[in-house]
Parts: structure tokens; sequence; C-alpha cells
């Protein structure tokens, strides 16, 4: 290993684990014996997920029987403008959907293959987190229930903090472990209680902006983009990404520790 204080200096990043990681990072849809290493209709796809926040990372394992935590950090020389991907509101947004599989209805089109090609050849992806305020938001535009500008305005709402995700095995491989913990019972037992309190004031806080937002009246229903998409009237290029930033994400340049202190995510 190089030397330690070279990462001293680094961000801590968090990944939890259903039952812990066997031997090195891994990258795969399934392992020599058989376990699922990672989903494949995830926010940005295969990869090895790792977030900002402590208590949104421990409260996707809390309900596991053996769940483990680990800190991580990225050598700051990994992350450039070459190998990753920083996802902006709009891109963020169409992005997530392209990956959970609602784009398939425009397969083909221009605006899907910008989305299904946006991180090519890219290590690293960094982005907001989506929970299940998501899956809420993505059920009402479906339905046609919000526009496009409502469900991001919705989504910028919550803020969980940072995901940044590994999307090759070479990524992976240059990923440095500082700890791995096991998670109390004691522990998750306040994680589950904290997430059913905090999940109950989400859907309540969800269902007031919600309207909110609807009385404006900005944007497209999904079926009003898939039509204009169809028309090709819709055109993406990587010459024209929109870079436009959650208001209430901190993205590269500042992450969040286990507290609310902000730290610099590279000097």
């Amino acid at each position: 290993m190089e030397n330690m204080n070279d990462f001293i200096k680094q961000p801590v990043i968090y990944h939890g684990s259903k039952r812990g990681l066997d031997g090195p990072i891994k990258i795969g849809y399934v392992s020599d014996d058989n376990q699922i290493l990672s989903r494949s209709k995830t926010d940005f796809g295969l990869g090895f997920y790792m977030g900002t926040n402590y208590k949104q990372c421990l409260g996707i394992v809390n309900n596991e029987a053996k769940p483990y935590m680990y800190e991580i950090t990225i050598p700051k020389d990994l992350i450039t403008n070459e190998n990753t991907l920083v996802l902006g509101k709009e891109d963020w947004t169409y992005f997530v959907l392209y990956n959970r599989g609602y784009l398939e209805d425009i397969k083909g089109t221009n605006f899907y293959n910008y989305y299904a090609h946006l991180a090519d050849n890219k290590q690293y992806i960094i982005g907001a987190i989506a929970d299940d305020t998501f899956n809420a938001c993505i059920d009402d535009f479906n339905k046609n229930n919000i526009t496009d500008y409502t469900f991001m305005q919705l989504i910028d709402c919550f803020n969980l903090g940072v995901q940044v995700v590994a999307k090759s095995q070479e990524a992976c491989d240059k990923l440095q472990i500082l700890s791995e913990n096991a998670i109390t019972k004691d522990e998750r037992k306040k994680s589950l209680e904290s997430t059913r309190l905090n999940h109950n004031e989400r859907n309540d806080y969800y269902d007031e902006k919600r309207n909110e937002y609807n009385i404006e009246r900005k944007g497209k229903y999904l079926s009003e983009i898939f039509k204009e998409a169809r028309e090709n009237s819709i055109i993406y290029n990587k010459d024209n990404i929109d870079t436009d930033k959650f208001k209430n994400i901190k993205f590269p340049d500042t992450i969040h520790d286990k507290g609310d202190d902000e730290i610099e995510l590279y000097n």
C-alpha cells in the first residue's frame, strides 16, 4: 500500500453490504458461488455503489441478518474529467429512468440512445442518491400525474447525499477499504426505527410538494416526451449536456461525513 498519509486527505465514503465482502471488491451480477453481487436495474446500472451519507447507506442493509459497513476512499488522482461522469439534474433523471427500464417504450430513438451511451467508457459515475421517494415520483411520472419539471423539483427536495459508482473491475481494484465494521443488533434496530419515521415524514412532505408544484404546470408529461422522442424532435448530443445541478445536493466539490459538516471532496 502507498503511504497512508496520502489517503488520510481523501474523502471517506460508505458502502453497506448485506453480509460482508468476501475478498477484494468485485463487480458482476453473480459470484463464483452463485451469490448475487450487484443488481442490474439500479440507478446507474451495474457497478459497486458507495455513498456520502452514512445513515442512508446503513438504511439500505439495516434489515439484513449480518450486515457490514465499509469506509472507503478513492485516491484523488483517479477521478478525472475523462473517466468520470458527473450527472446534472436532467441527465440524472433520465439516466436513472433508463437504467431502471422505464425508457424501453422508446428504444431506438435518439433520446433513448443518448442515455444508453451516456456513460460509455466511464470508470466512475457521481450523482444524487434516489430512495423510496424516487419510486413514488416514478409512479406519478409514469402515470402522467406529474411533469418532468415537477419530477425534478420533487427529487430536489430530498437531500440524501451523493452516490459514487465504480463501473468496472479496474475501477473497483483501485478503491481503498479503510475499515470493515459489523453492524450491531442495536444499531440495526435504531436505524430501522429512524427509517420508518423518516419514511412517513417524507411521504407527507412529498404529497405536499407534489401538489404545490403541480399547480404551476411547468414541463412535459412522460407521454408527451415519448411522443416527441418517437418523432425525433428531441435530439440529444454530448455537446449539449445539461449541467444544471440539484440545488440542495452537494456535488463533487464537497461531500458530507457522518455528521452534517461538509468536507472538501478534493483539494
